[in-house]
């Protein structure tokens, strides 16, 4: 690398070559390198080095929630300097925005779920936004459109169904060009609904439609929907069992989970399910249990086990002694490390963070918890972003009108031994709070896109609100 003018470095630094700078520069935050930049001619060069910023990039991944297609080696070596200038100087921007206080709702969606209480809401790809409603009203929104005009399109089944839609779940594609919504309805018959959103790709708009509609013999309740070549296949729970049922081949079959020696009081039933590669992770109230997924059957008619057998038997066990869960939100599975982040929620104790390792042996690591407020405060809503690196949480007091947000970063390394994560208070950030003086404004969903640290924040009569996390001068950067 050549070196040029140094008239206005000081003559320590003058004296370092060219190597030992650029070192000094990729330790250093990326304030001080623009800075450095318009010091001198010597340093400007240095700081256009494309290994440094290639560098930075592989950190940022490491730390900050990148999105779905930056976080690939592929995708950064391909990059030229000015992108990659572009693409880190943004995420730090959004790194230090993170946490501090929103604005007002930069959007305000109020047409979409109007007078409907939302299910479910999911952002993916820093931009598409899947809502459902109790009414059968599934929506797809552009969060970028220009126009103002967000709704790309939806389906409403309550000409068909007239009961309450309670249950759903999101799932994006591995090619990220489509979103598939699996949700259950309280009628008699358990009726599910797949429904797919394909995104906008090159000229094709963004649709909607409905890929099936299929019965279940008994009241059941959808935790999850596969992807790549179980794409096809989504998983209900009951009680201790685990329902998983192809909708293309019509092959079904249950899993038994482990069944403890409990009185009614201390129930122990699955509250989540999330399928890892070749197993099922289940969380229950009580405990986390790792299970091979068990083979189809070729019927039609849904199998009962009457006794536990050997695939059936959990590959990993972890039981809390002293809390009981009620709801939970997962990070996706890393295939990379083997790897998922939880976010779990004991309504008298507060929200638990956990790192699971699925391969090559289960093991739990706690990586802290958050405390809720001083005066009964309970949360009414919280997510776990896809990367499992952001987090947020709707809580409110009792005889108190104020829902107040609160963000988190999550600890990038966990604690070795269980009793020391579950003893460490991890730290959130109230950044937005609002005033409901009717139940209807209450802050009952949300959704988080993760890249860009946007909240998206659902009332119970389905209004929808956006904050963003840059200030308005700096969302054009």
């Amino acid at each position: 690398m050549e070196s040029s003018s140094n008239s206005t470095i000081s003559p320590a630094l003058a004296s370092f070559p060219d190597e030992i700078l650029l070192l000094l520069m990729g330790v250093s935050e990326i304030p001080a390198i623009l800075a450095m930049r318009l010091t001198c001619r010597r340093l400007c060069i240095i700081t256009q080095d494309l290994t440094l910023w290639t560098n930075i990039a592989k950190y940022q991944f490491a730390s900050y929630p990148m999105g779905r297609i930056e976080r690939t080696n592929k995708w950064l070596f391909s990059q030229d300097l000015n992108s990659l200038e572009n693409l880190t100087i943004r995420a730090y921007r959004l790194h230090e925005a993170w946490l501090q206080p929103r604005e007002a709702p930069l959007l305000h969606l109020t047409k979409i779920h109007k007078d409907f209480s939302i299910v479910s809401m999911d952002v993916f790809n820093d931009r598409w936004l899947v809502t459902s409603s109790q009414s059968g009203t599934f929506s797809l929104s552009d969060l970028k459109a220009s126009n103002g005009d967000y709704l790309c399109g939806d389906l409403s089944l309550n000409p068909l169904f007239a009961s309450t839609w309670f249950a759903c779940v999101t799932r994006l594609s591995n090619s990220g060009e489509y979103v598939t919504l699996v949700a259950t309805c309280n009628d008699p018959l358990s009726t599910t609904a797949v429904i797919v959103f394909a995104l906008e790709r090159h000229s094709q708009p963004a649709c909607v439609s409905l890929l099936a509609l299929f019965e279940a013999p008994f009241p059941s309740r959808i935790r999850d929907v596969g992807t790549g070549s179980a794409a096809t296949v989504a998983m209900f729970s009951r009680s201790s069992k685990v329902d998983i049922y192809d909708w293309r081949s019509k092959a079904r079959t249950t899993l038994q989970t482990q069944e403890d020696e409990l009185d009614e009081s201390l129930w122990n039933g699955v509250i989540a399910v999330r399928l890892c590669g070749r197993y099922l992770l289940c969380v229950k109230c009580e405990s986390i249990e790792l299970y091979a997924c068990p083979p189809f059957r070729a019927t039609t008619e849904l199998i009962h086990a009457q006794e536990q057998t050997d695939h059936e038997k959990p590959l990993g066990l972890h039981r809390f002694s002293d809390r009981r869960f009620h709801d939970a939100s997962f990070s996706e599975y890393r295939e990379a490390d083997g790897t998922i982040t939880i976010l779990l929620l004991d309504v008298l104790h507060g929200l638990y963070l956990y790192r699971v390792r699925i391969e090559p042996h289960f093991r739990l690591f706690p990586l802290g918890k958050f405390l809720l407020g001083p005066d009964k405060g309970f949360v009414s809503t919280f997510t776990l972003g896809p990367e499992g690196k952001r987090g947020i949480w709707v809580e409110r007091w009792r005889a108190n009108t104020q829902r107040t947000v609160y963000a988190f970063s999550t600890p990038l390394r966990p604690y070795d031994d269980p009793e020391d994560g579950d003893t460490v208070n991890l730290t959130a950030i109230p950044v937005y709070a609002v005033k409901s003086y009717d139940l209807r404004d209450d802050l009952t969903t949300c959704a988080l896109s993760e890249p860009s640290g946007r909240i998206i924040l659902g009332t119970r009569d389905g209004r929808i609100q956006v904050l963003d996390c840059l200030p308005a001068s700096d969302r054009a950067g």
